[in-house]
């Protein structure tokens, strides 16, 4: 049974299976279910023994999940839960820790094609940008009631967006007369502002910093990091997928910091502070995609893989 989404190609799949899985009959957790392409690999991976407990915040994932999960049976568990909370969720699968972790932060294509989830400036549709309908706050309120320089914060920080200052004061000033509501009412302020030359970045650009203040993207990433190392069985290995400088900024130091954990000052010769690491880094350097899978998959383009193992 092929119930596999139009388009859906999970990204850097047969680097994160040759890198992730040391135990082809352990227990992976997979935090960023989507379209379940990297969740249904490791299982095809993994023998019969070999299980996977995989978890989205987004419904429509975990509703797609319920057609395909069932051919996999009690090999696979589905959470309606953010990766954030993995504690939580082995936790109640009475789970003390597992031998992979993956996590894909990109956005699968089922909710890039939706036009009513508002991701892309591509095509109209309400500005939502919740990954969790069950949060209250959309694109659409953050674009109306933030003030300026709010706005402004949310674009440079988040969207690394040059423009930010100015496109934020075109927001607030029209945003008084006809309140933002559709990406096409933000496509059309942008419009305003950048010319068609570098219009395509800014754009994408400023729907990524929106997408991840609606959904607090870092924080969870933040939180993540933080706990992760606790819930890995030794020489089991962690492989994040990022899209964006300020992902992988973070998780190339949550690693570094985990394999080299000591703090102190550099003129002390020998270490004080007694720090051990627990954690060696598997890539040096980000494994990035292959031109025949860009070709394929345009999306991969900006994709990055860090592994690292627990010690």
């Amino acid at each position: 049974m092929n119930s596999e989404p139009p388009e859906h190609k999970p990204v850097l799949l047969q680097e994160v299976l040759r890198l992730v899985v040391t135990d082809r009959k352990g227990m992976y957790f997979d935090g960023t279910l989507g379209d379940g392409g990297h969740t249904r690999a490791l299982l095809e991976k993994l023998d019969s023994e070999g299980q996977v407990i995989a978890a989205d915040w987004d419904s429509k994932a975990i509703a797609f999940a319920k057609q395909w999960a069932p051919e996999y049976g009690e090999r696979v568990s589905v959470y309606h839960n953010n990766f954030c909370n993995i504690d939580k969720i082995l936790f109640s699968h009475t789970l003390g820790a597992v031998h992979g972790i993956v996590l894909d932060l990109g956005l699968s294509s089922r909710q890039i094609q939706d036009t009513k989830r508002g991701f892309s400036y591509r095509s109209d549709g309400p500005l939502d940008m919740r990954m969790d309908t069950r949060f209250s706050e959309t694109a659409s309120d953050i674009l109306n009631k933030a003030a300026e320089g709010e706005l402004k914060k949310i674009f440079f920080h988040y969207g690394e967006e040059k423009r930010s200052a100015s496109l934020a004061g075109i927001i607030v000033r029209e945003r008084q007369r006809h309140p933002l509501k559709t990406t096409f009412d933000l496509v059309e302020l942008m419009g305003k502002k950048w010319r068609p030359k570098y219009y395509t970045k800014s754009a994408s650009r400023i729907f990524q910093a929106l997408r991840i203040a609606v959904n607090q993207e870092l924080d969870n990433l933040e939180r993540f990091l933080d706990i992760c190392w606790h819930l890995l069985l030794t020489g089991g290995r962690i492989a994040v997928i990022s899209y964006h400088s300020l992902e992988d900024r973070m998780v190339k130091t949550a690693f570094r910091r985990h394999e080299n954990p000591c703090i102190c000052p550099n003129d002390i010769p020998i270490c004080q502070c007694e720090r051990v690491p627990d954690a060696k880094i598997v890539t040096r350097k980000p494994v990035r995609p292959s031109e025949e899978e860009i070709t394929h998959n345009p999306r991969a383009r900006s994709a990055k893989l860090r592994v690292a193992e627990k010690i």
